[in-house]
């Protein structure tokens, strides 16, 4: 159980602004083991005695009436001038610097009043100035050094920068250059890269035709030789190709013959028919004239023809032997009539010739 005198003394410096580590620091004289801890119990106990008796009666049991005045009257005047509590805060921090410049307290009215004033009377905006002032000292907070310690590194950078921008425009040129330079390397690998592919295809060409690339060089070789004669090696190339094409033009022509070939012995086949049916056509007509001149007339070769059917028939003979055996008698017709002389007197005798009687 904590004494109250050191409750007391724990509320007393709460009350001056001192803060849990600070306070438990300075009670470990009356007891080493006191604690951060142990400060927030009392500072709760204080608490609940003010909730449950008030402000005054609290202060007055722990000892600590004269600080709850200062801070009444704090709160007065805070209330008198409209100002809440982050100005005065602002104003204590702005007291302190005003000492740490060397301006007595009983001076400092004066010399803000003075201040402001000048300002005025410069054209400048006073606020604004409290606000540089704040951000001065927000500045040297930051640097953790004045603002005659910032202001000449400010000078050495300004007087570095100029050679430091020429260093930035040497290295951003030098950027440049070897952008430009990597993307003429990037042109000439794709470039490379299109002069294999081709390289690969006149290879895969060599090889259907069954060379190797060592006729690249006896091709290089046959090329100098021509430039050397003061022939020009583009016109033989250009000649070379139109050999080849010419070429290409005889291997189209000899298909178009072959093919002309075949369809001339086609029609000549047709054609040795066709004079063989013609042939076959003249002798049966030079036969029918033959007949014409005798007197015998189509109709009766039909006739003749249907009477040896007939007869084959009737006799149970086919057509073929039936002919045969008419044949046969008609050799014999004019020996078995007598009238042999007078066949062969028609037989000599043209048939635009009158017969003797």
């Amino acid at each position: 159980m904590l004494p109250f005198s050191v409750k007391k003394a724990v509320i007393k410096h709460h009350f001056r602004g001192y803060g849990r580590n600070e306070t438990a620091r300075k009670m470990k004289r009356y007891r080493p083991s006191f604690s951060p801890t142990n400060v927030k119990n009392i500072i709760s106990e204080f608490v609940q005695i003010v909730e449950k008796d008030g402000l005054e009666k609290a202060a007055e049991v722990y000892g600590v009436s004269v600080e709850v005045e200062g801070l009444f009257e704090i709160a007065e005047i805070l209330r008198k001038n409209k100002l809440d509590i982050s100005d005065a805060v602002d104003g204590a921090s702005i007291a302190k610097k005003m000492k740490d410049l060397g301006v007595e307290e009983e001076k400092f009215e004066p010399f803000v009043t003075t201040l402001y004033a000048r300002t005025k009377k410069e054209g400048g905006n006073p606020s604004k100035m409290i606000a540089q002032v704040k951000t001065l000292e927000r500045l040297e907070a930051s640097q953790n050094k004045s603002f005659e310690e910032v202001q000449k590194e400010w000078d050495d950078i300004n007087k570095r920068l100029p050679e430091k921008r020429r260093q930035l425009d040497a290295i951003q040129n030098a950027i440049t250059s070897l952008e430009e330079k990597q993307g003429t390397l990037f042109q000439k690998y794709l470039n490379d890269e299109n002069r294999l592919k081709h390289f690969e295809v006149i290879k895969n060409q060599l090889k259907t035709l069954g060379l190797s690339m060592d006729v690249l060089d006896q091709i290089q070789n046959f090329l100098i030789s021509i430039k050397k004669l003061k022939y020009d090696a583009e016109t033989a190339i250009t000649k070379l190709n139109a050999v080849d094409n010419l070429e290409g033009k005889k291997v189209e022509l000899n298909r178009e013959i072959r093919e002309l070939e075949t369809k001339t012995n086609s029609s000549k086949s047709k054609l040795d028919g066709i004079q063989n049916l013609i042939n076959e056509k003249q002798t049966l007509y030079n036969e029918l004239v033959k007949l014409e001149e005798m007197g015998l007339s189509i109709e009766q070769i039909g006739l003749l023809r249907n009477t040896i059917v007939r007869i084959s028939a009737n006799h149970g003979k086919s057509v073929k032997d039936a002919l045969a055996h008419f044949q046969n008698d008609m050799k014999n017709y004019d020996v078995m009539l007598g009238l042999g002389p007078e066949v062969d007197v028609m037989v000599r005798t043209p048939a635009s010739q009158p017969r003797s009687s």
